[in-house]
């Protein structure tokens, strides 16, 4: 897909349908319903959506209102902030999660992490820091 069939899919989104980015885009997006970055995708943008999920690469800010996850053989570089978070694949930045932060077995973190809960599983690999529990609760400690 084009970049700029990736705009009209993204301008689209704002109806409670998911929208999907399948190759390179830059640019803001605002989704109401799921956005999902496809695998062969290269994102840089901004978004607000209410859920993401990323298959391929992206780089810049996501705020989601629930979940977001990362699939394994994905990166995403960046600031993010979610309901939850699931890492299956590579992350660096910063996190802010209102509820809980998953990294998999596969998952490659590098960052700061401000979550209330922070599940890491054997194998998974994390370099950064972490706040977790009632100090990520307060919106003034927020990963900038």
């Amino acid at each position: 897909m084009s970049k700029k069939n990736n705009r009209k899919a993204a301008k689209s989104s704002r109806s409670p349908a998911t929208a999907k980015i399948t190759g390179q885009f830059e640019g803001n997006i605002s989704a109401m319903g799921e956005l999902h970055i496809g695998p062969r995708a290269n994102c840089k943008a901004s978004i607000r959506a209410n859920q993401v999920r990323i298959d391929g690469s992206f780089n810049g800010q996501i705020a989601a209102q629930k979940n977001m996850s990362i699939s394994p053989g994905a990166s995403a570089k960046g600031s993010f902030q979610a309901n939850t978070l699931k890492v299956d694949g590579t992350m660096e930045g910063q996190a802010f999660v209102r509820d809980r932060m998953d990294l998999s077995p596969t998952a490659q973190m590098k960052g700061h992490v401000i979550a209330s809960r922070f599940v890491v599983a054997d194998g998974a690999s994390f370099d950064g820091r972490i706040t977790v529990g009632r100090f990520a609760s307060n919106p003034a400690r927020k990963a900038a």
